[in-house]
């Protein structure tokens, strides 16, 4: 967990210039999140005429209340757009109180105007967002799709889900921020210029007088984003914590851990909520200064109109008008400050992705160019090293062929390189180069999709969806499974009984993980859905160790059946599974102790010998 850091204050130039290099770098980042370019000019657009209505309306506004004191409308021939409508038409607007109509429903139809631009360009920028947030998550997806098995083992996947999930939609946000803050600036812009012409002295101490709440809202919410860095860790961390506990509730079940396990999480989630306060206090900080400023604002120009203000001048309106905009102009600086915050939240997310986007140790695996359309003579394995961290070595120096159609059992102790070694033929992990073969070329050089479609794998752990038995089964195959295919396979690896006796049969749910299924039976699916396969090699992870002996003489008859004319290569604990193997080899300590047939090796009396009695006499 990120305890409490000693946050270092920043100077304001090195906030603006932050907020310069954030806003260059979100700018780069809309392509990268798949942002129509021309359509959010068309959002911003939009919003540009919604302003340009809104001048019009204020135009008319202070023509309108100027009507009211004054008792007298005869200055409207001189206001721009009113009097090309008076002019077209001088009968029906020569009385004041078709003016005053006339006025009215001109305020009403451009604010009516003004709405529906300004809607229209609020849910262009929110179908940006959603579309943003929707091709960012489809882009990271794909990124964790391409990453190495190497970074699943060491990354966590709780933080993963928080980055696919959570901080792209953060980011995507942000474009409803810029959008804002376009909008604003050129709102400012039109409010000044009207200001400007109403009256430059009170324009000039306005623009004197607001600069220093922008500050002041600066100075507020210094370190937010330092904040927002831990918050974002702390966020990760907290979903990490759910994850996991989640995934393990088996363990924690087993060990009656709850009330520990109740105790981390409170400490995590109290965490990530003190960090996400802290934000909040200096976010919400922002709108007592604004209205802090406002008032401020107009006391002081209040007291400046009271000076220039002489008694029966005509401009009273001219003035309220003026104390409007500065009302409407506030929110304009006001958002410089949103937009710094909101930059802050997704800079740090920004950096967290564009992380995700490199290749750097993401273990990625290089796609060969041939077609790998099956063996001929078989698989060889040229003076293998393999190590994880670069340091330790798990395999050493191996040399190994597994001849085509025939069956190779490797054996040894646990933490041997068994399962290292078939993971590199699947790969998983990415071996050194010139050192597997299939057929005399590097297995390297072939397409991964090409090279796929001829293994098929059945792990100690099997792997499955929380979903039906059918699509468990037929995962990941390009063809079509008719029923009776389907129900042979069953029959095969012993499970028709078992899908028969139940109500949905193939299409019954399975749970996350198969937890409706027993260790056995899941087994035998994960060997069904190998068979469905068809594929040329056959790599049985310890695929019976979870089985009791009746089921496992069940399943070791069809998995026999199955191998006749494949490659097959057999990870087993129990011995007595492989004594039909071509060929057995023994691993130790990462290299090949002894390799040859089951009465060879027996005949040998080493290191196979040894396990075998042992076994055998256990």
């Amino acid at each position: 967990m990120h305890g409490k850091e000693d946050l270092k204050q920043e100077p304001n130039k090195r906030i603006s210039e932050g907020v310069v290099i954030e806003t260059i770098r979100l700018i780069r980042f809309m392509k990268t999140m798949g942002v129509n370019r021309g359509y959010f000019a068309l959002t911003v657009f939009l919003s540009f005429l919604a302003i340009f209505f809104q001048v019009l309306n204020i135009q008319f506004l202070m023509a309108l209340l100027r009507g009211m004191i004054a008792r007298d409308y005869a200055f409207v021939v001189k206001v721009p757009v009113l009097k090309h409508i008076i002019a077209s038409s001088p009968g029906m607007f020569s009385s004041p109180n078709a003016v005053f109509f006339l006025l009215l429903a001109a305020i009403f139809l451009f604010t009516l105007l003004k709405g529906v631009l300004q809607y229209a360009s609020d849910l262009g920028a929110s179908y940006q967002v959603r579309r943003a947030t929707s091709s960012l998550r489809a882009l990271i997806f794909e990124r964790y799709l391409k990453f190495g098995k190497l970074f699943y083992d060491r990354a966590s996947l709780g933080r993963l889900n928080t980055v696919l999930v959570k901080f792209s939609f953060a980011i995507s946000n942000q474009l409803n921020s810029l959008q804002k803050l376009v909008s604003q600036l050129f709102s400012l812009i039109a409010y000044f210029g009207i200001m400007l012409v109403i009256s430059w002295k009170l324009t000039a101490l306005t623009l004197c007088i607001f600069p220093f709440f922008i500050l002041l809202a600066q100075w507020a919410t210094t370190n937010f984003r330092s904040i927002s860095k831990i918050q974002a860790k702390s966020e990760e961390f907290l979903d990490d914590k759910i994850f996991s506990i989640l995934t393990a509730m088996p363990l924690v079940k087993a060990h009656n851990t709850e009330e520990e396990e109740k105790r981390l999480f409170k400490i995590a989630n109290e965490e990530e909520a003190r960090l996400s306060f802290r934000l909040d206090k200096k976010e919400k900080l922002i709108l007592p200064i604004q209205e802090l400023s406002m008032m401020v604002a107009f006391l002081i120009l209040a007291g400046a109109v009271t000076f220039l203000l002489s008694p029966g001048d005509g401009h009273i309106a001219s003035y309220l008008v003026f104390f409007y905009l500065v009302r409407l102009a506030l929110p304009g600086f006001n958002a410089i400050n949103q937009f710094h915050l909101a930059l802050s939240r997704s800079g740090v997310r920004i950096e967290r992705i564009l992380e995700i986007l490199k290749d750097e140790r993401k273990f990625i695996l290089s796609d060969g160019t041939m077609e790998f359309g099956g063996l001929q003579s078989g698989i060889e394995f040229r003076h293998l090293d393999f190590s994880y961290d670069g340091q330790k070595k798990v395999l050493s120096d191996v040399s190994l062929f597994f001849e085509k159609g025939k069956m190779t059992a490797i054996v040894g102790p646990t933490g041997t390189g068994k399962t290292t070694l078939v993971h590199l033929l699947l790969r998983f992990y990415d071996c050194p180069p010139g050192t597997i073969f299939l057929d005399g070329k590097d297995i390297r050089d072939f397409t991964l999709k090409s090279l796929m479609h001829q293994l098929a794998y059945v792990s100690q752990d099997a792997f499955f969806f929380n979903d039906t038995i059918r699509m468990n089964m037929t995962y990941g195959l390009d063809r079509v499974i008719d029923e009776n295919e389907l129900i042979n396979v069953a029959k095969k690896a012993r499970l028709f009984e078992l899908i028969m006796s139940l109500p949905d049969r193939f299409n019954a749910k399975i749970g996350e993980r198969g937890v409706q299924f027993s260790g056995g039976e899941k087994q035998r699916l994960a060997i069904a859905r190998a068979l469905l396969r068809n594929a040329e090699v056959l790599i049985l992870d310890e695929a019976t160790s979870a089985l009791d002996s009746k089921t496992e003489k069940l399943v070791q008859e069809a998995v026999e059946e199955a191998v006749k004319g494949r490659t097959t290569i057999v990870i087993a604990h129990r011995l007595t599974t492989i004594q039909h193997a071509d060929k057995i080899v023994v691993l130790d300590a990462g290299w090949v102790a002894e390799e040859g047939h089951l009465q060879g090796l027996l005949a040998k009396q080493g290191k196979f010998f040894r396990y075998w009695n042992e076994q055998k006499f256990s």
